[in-house]
């Protein structure tokens, strides 16, 4: 089976804004863009958002998605979240301007994944976990 990729970044296509929501992380409320397939290529940063969330819809096998930097051009750390919320694994992703790219993947299976500015997930560990709201 081929592995799905999604880019570090995300591309917003044209002036639309991304779409964005509060999450908590480790009991800390966090303002999140939802990430599509692009991720955070094309953009220059988080902004005035904490970091990007991604939402596989179900736990998925860590070998069937990963996620790549090509494209980005700064550097950003990745938290992977079981379909309890448990921080599952974190990661630090290199930019790439040329493929072919590193591929990243979680250490278990995940449902969610969150982006963020490196350092931003500090000593996120279980169990710590991440809060979606509806």
């Amino acid at each position: 089976m081929a592995a799905g990729l999604l880019a570090g970044t995300i591309a917003v296509g044209g002036c639309s804004p991304l779409p964005v929501r509060t999450v908590s992380i480790a009991e800390t409320p966090w303002t999140v863009y939802e990430g599509g397939a692009d991720g955070m290529r094309g953009l220059p940063g988080f902004g005035d958002a904490d970091g990007m969330l991604f939402d596989m819809r179900q736990e998925v096998d860590p070998g069937g998605v990963a996620f790549t930097m090509e494209g980005v051009d700064f550097p950003i750390d990745i938290a992977f979240f079981d379909d309890t919320g448990m921080v599952v694994s974190v990661a630090s992703m290199a930019p790439c301007d040329a493929a072919p790219c590193p591929l990243y993947h979680a250490t278990d299976p995940y449902r969610w994944a969150v982006e963020a500015p490196v350092g931003a997930f500090g000593d996120l560990a279980p169990p710590d976990r991440l809060v979606v709201g509806d």
